[in-house]
This record gives structure tokens, sequence and C-alpha cells, in this order.
């Protein structure tokens, strides 16, 4: 987790990444100061999953190569502020792409007016995120009168602010966030359910407490074979 979440774990198994979200996700252990340091509790993964798509590659690689000479060691408060500002050393990382980009974007936000972009453009523009609302055909199904109830009572002129909030928040519950940085996958509607801005997807749904699996990008749902 590489949110300020208030929990202490004992230990952490990661995925490597770049330095920041690293930093991140070791403050979760032992945030309290209760356990033992004298061995390390953090075992990372260096599987170069997400190297180029989630984090920059540079940033990435440069994150593996300063990090491995404290493989099997503690690592000090100190050590981490050395080891990210080594990172992100701008004479390092002037060329790069990732550095380009923040010096574009710089520019950009001087001639940057109010009312130029909306949340969607700015996430993409500024961050890099790419993502739409998706909902799946069997979700629809089962609640296609109580969409058609949300988009009839939002459409109304005078329904009150704290009402238009719960019949977004309840549609917002029937949705899942797709990441379509590539482009939007098969099995996706491209056309939007009317009035929203959510896509239909045949794409199977699998979703419980135990397993968490969700949306399972390779499979369509059965049903949607068969005339």
């Amino acid at each position: 987790m590489e949110a300020s979440l208030d929990i202490d774990f004992d230990i952490l198994y990661t995925e490597m990444c770049t330095a920041d979200s690293l930093l991140q996700r070791m403050g979760r252990c032992n945030r309290a100061g209760k356990k033992k340091t004298d061995e390390p509790n953090i075992i990372i993964y260096q599987n170069q999953s997400g190297r180029g798509t989630i984090y920059d590659a540079t940033l990435y690689d440069r994150s593996v190569e300063l990090l491995k000479h404290k493989d099997g060691e503690l690592l000090s408060e100190t050590d981490k502020i050395e080891y990210i500002k080594a990172v992100y050393d701008v004479n390092q990382i002037r060329k790069t792409s990732y550095f380009q980009q923040i010096e574009e974007n710089l520019k950009h936000l001087k001639t940057l007016t109010a009312a130029e972009y909306d949340m969607k453009t700015a996430q993409k523009k500024f961050r890099g995120i790419q993502s739409i609302c998706v909902m799946p055909d069997c979700v629809y199904e089962d609640n296609v009168r109580l969409i058609e109830s949300i988009r009839s009572l939002l459409q109304m002129p005078h329904v009150q602010t704290g009402i238009r909030k719960l019949l977004k928040d309840k549609l917002a519950g029937m949705t899942l966030s797709l990441t379509v940085q590539y482009g939007i996958p098969d099995g996706i509607d491209k056309d939007t359910i009317a009035a929203f801005d959510i896509h239909r997807t045949g794409l199977r749904y699998e979703f419980d407490g135990v397993t968490g699996q969700g949306l399972i990008l390779e499979k369509v749902q059965d049903e949607g074979l068969f005339l």
C-alpha cells in the first residue's frame, strides 16, 4: 500500500518499483517502532513487473541498481534519503523521457488557463492516467431499471445536490475503473451507456470477498455467445 494509512505490518513482500513507491511501501512496516530492527524485513522480487508501463524504465533500472549494494543489510533513514536523491539525481536523469516530460508540463502550466482542463484531461496530460469506467453486462442486465430511474432523476433540473450525489454513488458502485493506456481492449463497447460516461463490457466478472478476482480481461461471458 502506498497510501498514508496508519497500519503496521511485520514484514513486506513486494515487487520492485521505483524508489519513491518502494520507500512508501516500506513505511507500512514497523510503523509503530515496536519490533526489533536487527534483521531486514523487506523482501523484493525483481521481476520487472511494471517496468516501462507503470514505471519509467530508466527510473526503475536506477532504483534497482542503486539498491543492490544494500542487499541483506539494514536501511537507515539517512540511507533512504540518500537512495532517493541518487535515483532522482537531476544530472543523471536530465536526458530521460521522464525528465523531459516534466519540463514540457512545467512550460505548459505557465500558459494554462483555469477552465482549460477537466479532471479526466488533466490526469491524462499530467499524470499519465488513462482509464475508462466500465460496467459488466451481467451487472447492467440485473440493474437496468434502476439505471434508467437514476438517469431520469439526474436529468430533472431541481433535484437536490445531496440526492444527486447519492444517485451517482449508487451508479458508481456498479462500475469498475479500467486502465486503457494502450487502447480499449476487446470485449468492451467503445460507445457509452446513454447519458453516462460508462462503457458496457461482455468480459466475465467474478468478484467475491475471497478471491477478489473481478473483471477477467481474457474471458467473455458465456451467455454473450448465444442469440
